[in-house]
């Protein structure tokens, strides 16, 4: 579903946006019905019958230590660390890649949203291969095989020259 949506996303956004720059805000009314549907039928959670008091300074406080303490985990330390940055860099390119496909190699706002829905066609192909890859090259080798080739993908990106070599770096950079 999520390789779907982000095939489909871009390219609505990109084609409303070649109507009007505030179109694309319109996808978002897309998740009024589910809004409704859920508060319509999804159950109450159970909460038991005694309700507690709970400071909203208190959890934060309680969820802030908690958090500080789990810090001092290296492995904890490197996965907060190496998830900011992955979710970092996604969205600098997200909010590049069509910038530089309009502004600098002429394409369409469409055009845009076609080259960012790359990156889901991307993930829907490559989703089901992504196991047996995993198992053949071991957990800590496909970790290195992507971060390598996101780091070719973002060299690529830095070194793009018309529309094709950007299609090609988006493809390796997903």
């Amino acid at each position: 579903v999520g390789g779907l949506s982000a095939v489909v996303a871009p390219l609505i956004a990109g084609l409303l946006a070649s109507v009007a720059w505030q179109y694309p805000f319109l996808l978002y009314l897309s998740a009024l019905p589910v809004f409704v549907l859920a508060y319509l039928y999804l159950p109450e959670p159970d909460v038991g019958h005694t309700q507690q008091t709970v400071s909203v300074l208190g959890t934060f406080g309680d969820y802030g230590r908690a958090v500080f303490h789990e810090l001092h985990d290296r492995n904890i330390l490197l996965l907060i660390v190496g998830a900011f940055l992955t979710f970092f860099v996604r969205f600098g390119i997200i909010t590049v890649v069509p910038l530089y496909a309009v502004r600098d190699l002429g394409t369409t706002a469409a055009g845009a949203g076609a080259v960012l829905s790359i990156r889901g066609v991307v993930r829907i192909v490559v989703a089901p291969m992504s196991g047996k890859l995993v198992s053949r090259l071991a957990t800590k080798n496909a970790i290195l095989a992507t971060l390598a080739l996101v780091g070719v993908g973002s060299a690529l990106l830095m070194l793009t020259v018309n529309l094709v070599t950007l299609v090609l770096a988006v493809v390796v950079y997903s």
